[in-house]
Formats: structure tokens, C-alpha cells, sequence
């Protein structure tokens, strides 16, 4: 018996997809396995983006599916749900006051899956070391460092190994010490059956040098197109 062949899932799809009305419509399909570098070229553009890729943003025209979902037909519930499979590099003041960094990096998957409480800080704890932190702080977020909340919300990203990465140099610079471990990070997800949108634009382009296997496109005044090495030399 002849094995049937592989083939990868789309885990981000773009049909079309305006941001505002009039803009041009935006077409991608991101697959199971793959990363993408997405240069831009528009300032403020990164956040609306993700935004309608993690389903938080309605598309002016045409449709987005992430996982194979299209999110205009899931409920409220049905859409928390989906998010909490996807790891999105949030901007670094982005946490809940009155919880410990340790909850923060650990809060996505506590109300999306079964795992137990003690794995995710456990888990938490890992990914922190792995970027430079002694553990997953018990601190309050107004406690630290600004330097320890740019490491742990990398660690916060990848938690739980979520099956869709989005990650935005533009909106959130990743310092220059932590590009090689979370380009490694992201590519063991990748490498694991995950996919990977990594946005980034002329002035962060350190990344991609560590990425050979990278799709790259750039996204400008027709949509998304494919880009040359030079938009990211």
C-alpha cells in the first residue's frame, strides 16, 4: 500500500480580506509547518493585522480563517476558544495588575485548556530561563523591570505550544540579546507542526538572517506580494 502523501493545513487564510473599506484586499494563506516574514512598509498598519487574523478585527471585505475556522461564524465563546490557540507577542505593558508575571505567562492556556494549573507555572517557568529569566517571576508586572517583562512576554507567547504564532517586531522590538532564541523558538514550532507570521519592516531585520527557510512577502500598496532578500537585507 502506497502511503497517502502529506499535506499541510492552512492555519491562517486571508480571502480577500480589507482592513478599512477601499483598502486593497489582502490575500494569504499560511500553512502547518511554514513561516512567514511579512515586511511592511505602512506604519500602523502590524496591529491591525494581527487583529484581524486573532478574529478581533471584522474584515471591511472578504474573509479570514485561522485553524480552518472562519471567525464570522463563531460565537463569542467558540472565538475565546480559538484564541487561546494562538500565541500572540503582546506589547510588553500588556499584563493583568493584580496578578503575578507567573499567572500572566500561564493565563492564555488556564482558561483554554485542561492542563493543570501547576504544569502551565511549571511550563511558565521553563520558557522564562529560556529567555534569560531565573524562573517565571511571582512579582506584580508594576514590580520589574522593563527588561523582565520583555523576556517574559516572549515566554508568554509560546506557552502551551500554540498551533498559530503572531508575532509583530514593529509594534513590540524584540531587544537584540533575544532575536536568535525566540527565532529558535519559533522555528521548533514550526518545526513541530505549527505556523509562524512574523511581521517586521526595515528596521528589524535581524531576524530574518537567521531564517533561510522563511517565506518572505511584503505588504504594500497591492496587497500582499512576494519580497526579494534585499527588503530584509
Amino acid at each position: 500500500m502506497r502511503a497517502r502523501a502529506f499535506r499541510a493545513r492552512p492555519a491562517l487564510e486571508l480571502r480577500g480580506a480589507a482592513l478599512a473599506p477601499g483598502a486593497p484586499p489582502l490575500d494569504l494563506r499560511l500553512d502547518e509547518g511554514e513561516i512567514v516574514w511579512l515586511c511592511l512598509g505602512e506604519a500602523g498598519t502590524s496591529g491591525r493585522l494581527l487583529d484581524l487574523a486573532s478574529g478581533l478585527l471584522a474584515p471591511a471585505a472578504g474573509a479570514v480563517r485561522a485553524l480552518g475556522l472562519d471567525w464570522r461564524a463563531l460565537g463569542a465563546r467558540q472565538a475565546a476558544a480559538l484564541r487561546g490557540r494562538i500565541g500572540r507577542l503582546l506589547p510588553a505593558g500588556a499584563w493583568v495588575p493584580h496578578l503575578s508575571i507567573a499567572e500572566n505567562v500561564a493565563l492564555r492556556p488556564l482558561h483554554h485548556t485542561d492542563r493543570s494549573r501547576a504544569a502551565l507555572l511549571d511550563e511558565a517557568a521553563a520558557l522564562c530561563r529560556h529567555f534569560g529569566l531565573a524562573g517565571a517571576p511571582l512579582d506584580a508586572p508594576g514590580d520589574v523591570s522593563r527588561e523582565t517583562l520583555q523576556r517574559a512576554t516572549l515566554a508568554r507567547m509560546f506557552i502551551d505550544a500554540p498551533a498559530l504564532l503572531l508575532i509583530d517586531e514593529t509594534a513590540e522590538p524584540i531587544p537584540g540579546p533575544l532575536v536568535a532564541p525566540t527565532a529558535n523558538s519559533a522555528l521548533a514550532a514550526v518545526r513541530s507542526g505549527a505556523a509562524a507570521l512574523w511581521i517586521t519592516d526595515a528596521n528589524h531585520n535581524e531576524g530574518p538572517a537567521l531564517m533561510a527557510e522563511a517565506r518572505r512577502l511584503r505588504l504594500g500598496r497591492d496587497g500582499i506580494v512576494a519580497a526579494g532578500r534585499e527588503v530584509f537585507a
